[in-house]
């Protein structure tokens, strides 16, 4: 099966394999697999410099439950399925809360690569 990520903030808005950048501090933020798979291993893989956002749930289900965003910046969420399998697969998406001055979005200082 291959790793495919769903991601809704707030109970809302689901987006389906693909980065976005309309988080805002104190969003739940809640990813799924959207393909079932024998295995699951989900990891917050890069937070801001600061964070203290983690998953609320179980890292190996289908859903590791909801992260908070706690500061403006990148989180980047891994989803490895299938692990030791033929079929393993692993996606990334990145989740950005933008920094918000004077109503215009930016990437926020210090994020890296």
């Amino acid at each position: 099966m291959a790793a495919r990520i769903r991601s809704t903030v707030n109970g809302a808005n689901p987006i389906d394999e693909q980065s976005r950048n309309d988080l805002n501090s104190g969003d739940s933020v809640v990813v799924t697999s959207i393909d079932a798979a024998t295995t699951y291993n989900w990891q917050l893989s890069f937070v801001p410099e600061g964070s203290t956002a983690a998953f609320t749930g179980s890292t190996t289900a289908v859903s590791p439950g909801n992260f908070v965003v706690d500061l403006e910046g990148p989180y980047l969420v891994k989803l490895t399925v299938d692990s030791g399998l033929g079929s393993e697969d692993t996606q990334y998406v990145r989740l950005r809360a933008l920094t918000t001055p004077l109503g215009l979005q930016l990437v926020s200082g210090g994020e890296r690569r």
